[in-house]
């Protein structure tokens, strides 16, 4: 079993497809031996299987006898580090939401920054219900009010591609658009940890076959987190796994020193920066952020040049998701064009009786 510290505390998701296969339950219980908290999805486990029941480790062979949390017909939660402790746990259709009280000792901990909100989602795969699940707010996201000094961790199979070009291999993008899920992850402040490292990477966790062969791919599951983990996010992997998904998994840990690696890379898609919408963002972000007294208090004990690099690194961070969002805005209206402009060049013209339908 791996050592848990306080310093270092890991998250994965998985879309098990199933954990009444042996296999699935095996390669479960070896994620919660390598990280502190599992999100779930698929789970297939009718009726619910909480903590506080005797069948909870049934489903976790060989885990550490600490693991906490539910399971349930779809998405779930595994917890492994006993000195967290569970406040509440709400059950829907397709989500599971814990939140936990972290100890002071921990470094996630401090500045007055105890609570931390995780959700575990099943997206919708249908774009219509999809649609409606987003704009009602199903799994309870409003529960983090605006401002607040809440942690909150989302692993979840979205169903959904953040970036239909770069999240994608020869798959036709037919989930449910990003920009019916990016209002909430924005109005949570949080960001996809794996593009954060790397914003040009292609690494999928669900793979179409045909004859064998790797026809499609596309990265549909991933751990989005709180912009406040932007200076301690060090790593993200992917695992493959016995179900039809890979497991994503990041890591954040403490470093004394990294307000002495002074400010990290600056990326942003061209023509972003001047866009409009960027410049209200950044301008409101920079407001709420200099009016907050929580960082006011911190830049007090941080002093000038360590308060300097937390607000280049929240500010840069900011940027860059907002930057995605726009560009994933930009290519949806670029692609309606460009199927309008492949339509009107298959007009044939030369027969104007024809029957056409657009």
């Amino acid at each position: 079993m791996s050592h848990r510290t306080q310093s270092k505390i890991s998250f994965a998701t998985w879309n098990a497809a199933s954990l009444l296969h042996d296999g699935r339950r095996r390669f479960l219980s070896t994620l919660t031996r390598k990280h502190d908290v599992v999100f779930l999805q698929e789970c297939r486990i009718q009726p619910t299987v909480t903590f506080d029941s005797g069948d909870f480790l049934r489903y976790l062979p060989t885990a550490p006898n600490t693991a906490r949390g539910c399971l349930t017909w779809d998405a779930g939660i595994v917890i492994c580090r006993p000195d967290w402790i569970i406040e509440e746990t709400r059950i829907g259709d397709r989500w599971v939401h814990v939140r936990v009280r972290l100890p002071e000792g921990s470094f996630l901990g401090r500045n007055g920054r105890q609570t931390l909100h995780l959700w575990s989602l099943s997206c919708p795969p249908i774009r219509t219900e999809a649609v409606e699940w987003w704009a009602a707010d199903v799994p309870g996201f409003s529960r983090v009010l605006p401002g607040s000094t809440d942690l909150v961790v989302i692993g979840a199979d979205w169903n959904a591609l953040h970036d239909a070009h770069i999240d994608s291999l020869n798959t036709h993008p037919n989930q449910t658009r990003w920009g019916h899920i990016s209002p909430v992850l924005e109005h949570l402040h949080l960001f996809d940890a794996f593009r954060f490292l790397h914003p040009y990477e292609r690494r999928y966790t669900r793979y179409n076959y045909r004859h064998g062969e790797i026809s499609g791919a596309k990265r549909i599951d991933s751990v989005w987190i709180s912009d406040y983990f932007a200076d301690s996010l060090r790593a993200t992997d992917f695992s493959s796994s016995p179900s039809d998904h890979w497991a994503a998994s990041i890591e954040v840990r403490e470093d004394d020193h990294i307000s002495d690696l002074g400010p990290g890379t600056w990326r942003l898609h061209p023509g972003v920066a001047s866009d409009p919408a960027m410049k209200a963002f950044v301008a409101d972000y920079v407001e709420r952020l200099l009016q907050s007294t929580e960082f006011a208090r911190q830049a007090g004990i941080d002093g000038p040049l360590r308060t300097w690099y937390a607000f280049e690194e929240r500010l840069r961070v900011a940027i860059l998701c907002k930057g995605l969002s726009i560009k994933a805005a930009r290519d949806a209206a670029l692609s309606e064009v460009q199927v309008l402009h492949d339509k009107l060049l298959s007009l044939d013209l030369a027969h104007p009786d024809q029957r056409r339908v657009f």
